[in-house]
């Protein structure tokens, strides 16, 4: 798994019926795809907010399919489904820098991103149904 993945169902060893902690991939969405993309590459590269799509969203994702998508098949239009994605939500910033856009994650803080927060709603304390946002410390 890599960090800031959201494509996963956990369990813990308190609630599985095993009582051993269990992680379950689920299917990813595109947008799934770039807020952990987006993720990482904001935490190796510290004081680096914004990226570009074609050097660095689609590069990563293409390196990282089988973890970030798994069980799907690379179209050959795939990175038309990033460009929607990152343009599309709320939870990315945009910058241009001449003909280039550059994205990033709207919140800055990358603890913030987990499977238990809403994907589709800006990430900003709002936890998602049932679940409680983490603790800041």
């Amino acid at each position: 798994m890599l960090p800031f993945q959201l494509n996963y169902v956990f369990t813990c060893n308190k609630c599985h019926d095993k009582s051993v902690d269990h992680i379950v991939k689920s299917k990813s969405t595109f947008l799934q795809a770039c807020i952990t993309t987006l993720g990482n590459l904001m935490y190796r590269n510290p004081g680096k907010r914004f990226y570009c799509k074609d050097k660095d969203v689609v590069p990563f994702i293409a390196e990282h399919w089988e973890q970030l998508m798994p069980n799907r098949q690379q179209s050959l239009n795939w990175p038309t489904h990033i460009y929607r994605a990152l343009t599309t939500e709320s939870v990315f910033s945009s910058e241009t820098e001449g003909e280039e856009t550059f994205y990033s994650l709207a919140e800055e803080d990358l603890a913030q991103i987990n499977p238990l927060r809403s994907t589709t709603e800006k990430m900003e304390g709002n936890p998602s149904k049932g679940g409680k946002p983490p603790n800041k410390k």
